[in-house]
């Protein structure tokens, strides 16, 4: 490969077949880094146990081209091959080995906190990324339970924010909360509803609109398909997904599962749309100063959290939606930030 030549960025990522937050992540780098001529991207998810492709991530695979491999396959070595850089999600000690093997740039990218069990499995991957030529976690939490308080100097925390912002709406033209994300256990969406309705609020005022798919959708949505200020959106995505975010008054996150970030809270708050969260994991982190808190998986405290919000003035307001997007400038990187890492000489 010639000097002039562009460099091959591989991103790779494991995947269960679902659009998810670290598949959004993967294509939202490519996005960002498509216009650069510096650099030819391929985009790669790699099939893991129980693997079934769903709809939503298949449109994106095919809409940027994105190829499919199984773990510690030939696929993967020739992937890993071909590029010049790779950028991995997670620490998978398959990829980490084929790049060592094959003396190739590894740069991780690290979204979820590590687990305690297996040992073996935890030992694996704290090998894998040991690996890597540079580590980045998306927050301080995940960071801790990976490194546990040692100083790496390979080792950072990388706060992402979108590579294309949501569009800011009016203050004025905002309306209600808003939830977006899978609806499954754990994300918190189940707990929001019953608060929400505990809440009293006035609907036409503050409406609850609830973005997404999963499992839990069907019950919920007969559930609460008779109450005057719940509505399900369904999935949505691209100009979809921005309005929805922009339009927003308030955005709601309420998991309980130990979330490790939160990139939604950071694309609301983009667009100047304070987040409502609960103190679970990296939220805090990621929701900024101006969040309203509460207890993860408490009913009654997200109850008045949402009570709170209705509650405030509109200059409270208007000082929270600008000092939330004005932060992020010191708290995150911009999508520039890797552009800048793959020129690095290891």
């Amino acid at each position: 490969m010639s000097a002039a030549d562009p460099i091959r960025v591989l991103l790779l990522s494991p995947s269960f077949g679902e659009y998810g937050g670290i598949e959004a992540f993967v294509f939202a780098v490519a996005e960002g880094l498509s216009p650069d001529r510096r650099f030819e991207i391929r985009i790669c998810f790699k099939r893991v146990a129980g693997f079934t492709l769903r709809p939503t991530l298949e449109e994106h695979a095919r809409r940027h081209g994105a190829l499919f491999c199984d773990r510690a396959s030939l696929e993967l070595w020739t992937h890993i091959a071909w590029a010049g850089v790779v950028h991995a999600q997670n620490a998978s000690p398959d990829v980490a080995l084929m790049c060592l093997a094959q003396r190739r740039p590894l740069v991780i990218s690290i979204h979820n906190a590590l687990a305690d069990r297996p040992l073996l499995r935890r030992w694996s991957w704290q090998c894998a990324a040991r690996l890597a030529d540079a580590r980045w976690y998306n927050s301080a939490f995940v960071k801790e339970t990976w490194e546990q308080g040692a100083t790496r100097p390979d080792s950072s925390v990388v706060a992402p924010r979108s590579c294309a912002a949501p569009t800011p709406v009016a203050v004025d033209a905002r309306s209600g909360f808003t939830f977006l994300g899978r609806l499954v256990p754990g994300k918190g969406v189940e707990i929001l509803l019953d608060a929400y309705a505990q809440a009293g609020l006035d609907p036409v005022q503050w409406p609850l609109t609830i973005f997404g798919e999963g499992p839990l959708r069907a019950p919920l949505e007969r559930r609460w398909s008779a109450h005057a200020g719940i509505r399900f959106g369904g999935f949505v995505d691209g100009d979809a997904k921005d309005r929805a975010i922009a339009e927003a008054k308030w955005l709601v996150v309420p998991s309980h599962w130990g979330e490790p970030f939160g990139l939604v809270a950071v694309e609301a708050r983009q667009a100047g749309v304070p987040c409502l969260i609960t103190r679970d994991g990296g939220l805090p982190e990621a929701a900024g100063r101006d969040a309203l808190v509460c207890e993860p998986g408490d009913v009654a405290s997200l109850r008045d959290a949402l009570r709170t919000a209705a509650a405030m003035t509109g200059e409270e307001y208007r000082q929270r939606s600008l000092r939330t997007r004005q932060d992020l400038a010191s708290e995150t990187v911009p999508c520039s930030f890797y552009s800048d890492a793959y020129l690095w000489d290891p």
